[in-house]
């Protein structure tokens, strides 16, 4: 494991591999609920289109079941060297869902972006670096994200009954 900022990250072969299996067992609970779920080819712009409850949606899998007590979400806004637009900023998914083992948090791409933006803008957030490309983003305790209408934070098995499937 690497270390930035004290912290050990896997390496970025394993770490693709770990969140591809959180990719698949999203996919594989939304396509048991009734979705078609096809992987996309540019995995930089979103994961896999969604065919679910007579909506399209890109979506977007984070896995970050190693920080299910945390009570955190990681949100990425650049990384790389040089440092580029990434993740929330850049990617084209509607719908990003971050895995914490038996949980998961769900938020529309869009309002999570806007709201980010106004929070640095007014000083009430910065950002942060982690990782081991140079990533850059916003923690966030989870608790400060629930009254919003464009996230939510479910149990894993009750993903597909999510409201946010609804727009």
């Amino acid at each position: 494991m690497e270390q930035v900022n004290g912290n050990k990250y896997k390496p970025f072969g394993e770490a693709l591999l770990f969140g591809a299996s959180a990719q698949e067992r999203v996919a594989d609970k939304l396509r048991a609920a009734g979705g078609f779920a096809n992987k996309h080819d540019d995995l930089s712009r979103y994961d896999f289109e969604l065919h679910f409850n007579n909506h399209v949606y890109r979506v977007e899998v984070k896995n970050e079941d190693n920080y299910a007590a945390s009570g955190n979400i990681c949100i990425e806004t650049r990384q790389g060297w040089p440092l580029k637009v990434s993740g929330v900023a850049y990617s084209e998914a509607t719908i990003f869902i971050h895995t914490f083992e038996e949980n998961c948090a769900l938020y529309r791409r869009r309002e999570m972006h806007v709201w980010l933006r106004n929070e640095l803008k007014e000083g009430r957030r910065y950002e942060q670096r982690f990782g081991d490309n140079n990533n850059r983003g916003f923690v966030i305790s989870i608790n400060d994200l629930l009254d919003y209408e464009w996230f939510d934070f479910c149990i894993f098995n009750k993903l597909a009954c999510s409201f946010l499937w609804s727009f």
